[in-house]
């Protein structure tokens, strides 16, 4: 565990993000039990995954340079 990842690679900083945005989504009238919350952790996990690999392709061609 001596490899550093970004914040938002972080399945906790995620599901904390979750678990504040929860009871504001209740306050609206929306209820999120436990496995919804872990439900909606996983699915924002996968679209930052899909997210990163979309931006690094795009970065890959819209280079002006060549890797060295």
């Amino acid at each position: 565990m001596f490899e550093a990842k970004p914040w938002w690679q972080s399945k906790g900083v995620i599901g904390g993000l979750i678990s504040l945005i929860a009871p504001l989504a209740a306050m609206a009238g929306f209820t999120l039990d436990t496995s919804a919350q872990s439900a909606l952790t996983d699915l924002t996990l996968q679209g930052v995954s899909l997210l990163g690999g979309v931006f690094s392709i795009y970065g890959r061609i819209a280079a002006t340079r060549r890797v060295a």
